[in-house]
């Protein structure tokens, strides 16, 4: 809540619960079910989009920011785009890739908070200094997604795929690009 003012503050959430905690907590709010529908309807110039969806929607969600861009709807430098790991699902990239290229002003920057904690970048260098040897690794995962609503793109993209991502980039550092 603090540094949030309303003049700021459009939510896209279809689910009526989620959305409605959030708004609650923030008198004046904007909330929405769609982002198409909160890009056309909204009188605010968005200075931050975040793209926190399931990954087979981010493409759908950049379509349509740039659409909305192209009707007047948002000014795209005047907007910063922050999208959650994967931009998109990999059969939709090169679409996505070839828009971002023809479309001037998009500029989206891609999250992925663990490759920059500061105890990660200590344990790679470490592990790079030979200051410390892997003998084993063992991610535990606390989420329980069997009883999240969401559409994933399944258990292996959508949860599995960071800890062993993290893994990769610390044991690169270590072996090459080739680990073993």
């Amino acid at each position: 809540k603090q540094g949030v003012t309303t003049e700021q503050l459009v939510l896209v959430e279809p689910h009526a619960e989620r959305s409605a905690a959030v708004a609650g907590r923030y008198e004046g709010a904007e909330t929405y079910k769609s982002l198409e529908t909160a890009l056309g309807a909204t009188t605010k110039q968005l200075g931050h989009i975040v793209i926190a969806s399931s990954t087979a929607a981010h493409g759908d969600n950049i379509r349509a920011i740039v659409s909305a861009s192209r009707e007047g709807a948002i000014d795209l430098n005047k907007t910063k785009i922050w999208c959650e790991k994967p931009v998109t699902d990999p059969a939709d990239f090169e679409n996505v890739l070839k828009l971002a290229e023809e479309t001037p002003g998009l500029d989206i920057s891609v999250g992925y908070i663990l490759r920059f904690s500061g105890i990660l970048r200590e344990l790679q260098q470490s592990i790079e200094d030979k200051k410390l040897t892997i003998s084993g690794i063992d991610w535990q995962y606390g989420k329980d997604r069997r009883t999240d609503e969401r559409p994933t793109q399944g258990v292996l993209a959508d949860e599995v795929v960071h800890p062993l991502s993290v893994t990769d980039w610390i044991l690169q550092s270590s072996f090459g690009a080739d680990p073993k």
